[in-house]
């Protein structure tokens, strides 16, 4: 599977997840603009490491982190106090390995990212990423707990590995929608939206 440009979905040229879209803020830069911004940064292999202060009690899922710091740095581009709107598509200075469009709704085009789940390793969690460097360990700077577990310190750093051999360790390991699936679930962030959920490989 290639990583794919975010122009690309269901064979034909559209923009990926423009819905459901966050409302505008009049006067402040749109989120269409941030995924342009995002998709512009050049991508390489990463390993991202979270030290949490005491165990967690199950992986994380590193693209719903860098989402949730997305919304928290960039606030002014979203109507974050409009409780009408419940799953937004963020934007994430990741690749793409795949749009999914979702029969339940048929509007949004959803992202695949290319991350796998934080697992994991020795004395932290782990994962593998195809990301903008400067760019995801400034976002985790601003994730100071997953869950209800303080986080002790981030680590982002280039990987030695080819862009194929990441991907191949990303697809071994995150979920990602199958037309005969082995689970149901979801598999890009806001991973708890049910309209969302697919059968997952």
């Amino acid at each position: 599977m290639d990583v794919l440009p975010p122009a690309r979905a269901a064979g034909k040229p559209t923009a990926p997840p423009l819905s459901p879209f966050p409302p505008l803020k009049p006067g402040f830069r749109s989120p269409a603009a941030l995924w342009q911004e995002y998709h512009a940064l050049p991508k390489a292999p990463l390993i991202v490491t979270l030290r949490p202060a005491l165990p967690l009690p199950s992986p994380a899922n590193l693209d719903a982190l860098l989402a949730t710091a997305v919304l928290q740095t960039e606030a002014s581009r979203w109507h974050l106090n409009d409780r009408r709107e419940r799953a937004w598509v963020i934007p994430l200075p990741l690749a793409l390995v795949d749009v999914v469009q979702v029969q339940r709704d048929p509007d949004a085009r959803l992202p695949v990212w290319a991350t796998s789940p934080l697992l994991p390793e020795g004395d932290g969690l782990e994962a593998v990423c195809l990301g903008h460097l400067a760019t995801v360990r400034g976002l985790l700077r601003h994730v100071r707990q997953v869950g209800h577990v303080p986080v002790s310190a981030w680590t982002v750093r280039a990987a030695t590995i080819e862009v194929n051999v990441a991907l191949e360790a990303i697809l071994e390991t995150r979920p990602r929608p199958a037309a005969r699936g082995h689970s149901w679930g979801g598999f890009t962030p806001p991973y708890w939206h049910r309209p969302w959920h697919q059968p997952l490989a």
